[in-house]
């Protein structure tokens, strides 16, 4: 197995004496030239070109250069801030926990996107339904004024029925048609009653009564 030393701080893969390699100049740790991030192909070329021109004369190994990343020299060491002092595989872990991050994200987005498609059908469902219910108000409320317009016509132009003609047992309880009872005196049999009254006679006027 590869020492720490002898891997690439970047991919953590091994780095032998016959690989372009550079060392970092804070941790002296080897990184493939492949694999450290230029900022264009003209500085990778330029980096290539001084590894070249440095393997014809003798290497001082941990002399860093006063340079900063995007500046290299023939000491093969190179400025690297971002990835000094971090352990081997540092940087691939770093870049599939922002993968990672990135996936989850792009899943939320879609999540999102699904759920507002969602809503605004479901929005637009609910807005037609409430449109025909209001149409469906608005003709039932119409006819109901027609119905109630109709029945109000109807009633007005009923006759009115003739009274109804008192039947007998009101006209005999109603005090114009109440006849009085004949009774009979209280000191005796009323006139005309009596036995006597046949050979009652009135008496005549006497040619002996002088005449006033």
């Amino acid at each position: 197995m590869a020492n720490g030393d002898d891997c690439c701080v970047l991919c953590s893969g091994p780095v032998s004496e016959t690989e372009d390699f550079m060392r970092c100049a804070r941790c002296h740790r080897r990184a493939h030239v492949s694999c450290i991030p230029w900022p264009d192909e003209q500085a990778k070329l330029r980096a290539y070109s001084e590894l070249q021109n440095s393997r014809d004369s003798p290497i001082i190994e941990g002399s860093p250069m006063p340079s900063e990343a995007s500046s290299f020299s023939s000491a093969v060491s190179v400025e690297i801030p971002a990835l000094a002092g971090h352990p081997p595989g540092y940087i691939d872990g770093r870049l599939a926990a922002v993968h990672d991050l990135i996936g989850d994200a792009q899943k939320v987005i879609s999540h999102l996107k699904q759920e507002m498609t969602t809503l605004r059908t479901k929005n637009e469902r609910q807005r037609k339904q409430l449109e025909r219910d209001r149409i469906l108000q608005a003709q039932v409320f119409a006819a109901l004024q027609t119905e109630m317009r109709s029945l109000r016509e109807e009633l007005a132009s009923e006759r009115v029925p003739p009274p109804l003609q008192p039947s007998l047992a009101q006209r005999g309880s109603s005090p114009d048609s109440m006849e009085v009872p004949a009774t009979p005196p209280a000191d005796g049999p009323a006139f005309g009653d009596s036995d006597d009254d046949e050979d009652f006679e009135l008496p005549s006027p006497s040619s002996d009564t002088p005449r006033r």
